[in-house]
This record gives C-alpha cells, sequence and structure tokens, in this order.
C-alpha cells in the first residue's frame, strides 16, 4: 500500500490526536449518521472511522461488532494516500480487499 509522506502523516496523525476523540464512547449524533447511511444506500454496513498510525477505530458503526481493526486492512488507509474517490466495486476481486 502507498504511504502519505512521513510528515503529512505526523501532522495529519497528530491533528487527529489534538481532536480527542479517538476511543471515546459512542455518541447519538454519530449514531444517527450511520443508521441514515444504511438506510439511504441501502447497506448493511456503515462507519465512522478514524485512522491513526495503526489501526482503523470506529466511532459509529452499523452492521459490525468489531470497534476497530488495523490500519493495513482498513479502506480508509487507503483513501488517505489517494485524492480521487475510491471506489471498489468488488471486494472479493480486488487483492487489497479480498480477505478482509
Amino acid at each position: 500500500m502507498k504511504q502519505l509522506t512521513p510528515d503529512i502523516e505526523h501532522e495529519r496523525v497528530q491533528l487527529l490526536k489534538k481532536q480527542r476523540i479517538l476511543d471515546t464512547e459512542a455518541e447519538e449524533i454519530y449514531d444517527n449518521f450511520v443508521y441514515l447511511a444504511t438506510a439511504i444506500c441501502g447497506t448493511p454496513i456503515a462507519l465512522i472511522s478514524l485512522v491513526d498510525e495503526k489501526r482503523q477505530w470506529f466511532k459509529a458503526k452499523v452492521g459490525l461488532d468489531l470497534s476497530e481493526t488495523p490500519r493495513e486492512l482498513s479502506f480508509c488507509a487507503h483513501t488517505l494516500v489517494d485524492q480521487d474517490v475510491l471506489i471498489v466495486p468488488d471486494t472479493f476481486s480486488d487483492e487489497r480487499f479480498a480477505s478482509n
């Protein structure tokens, strides 16, 4: 997987940590967003994910019992390195995500 430059990645993670949202309790407003996303998109899973140095942590989630996953398994880590929208038509045939 491509990586962000160390300077940009360090700054991004520091800004994330400054928000003091990582590892906080569930909050109704965030939960409402993921429930709305599943309704609009017709998907069984919706997440609000935050990516630090080692993991993807879920601030809000529907359809998933995990609270976090390793960064290297996360879809979101891929979105950090490209300017384009990430579209994965079939996760099972995409080698980056086939075992996710």
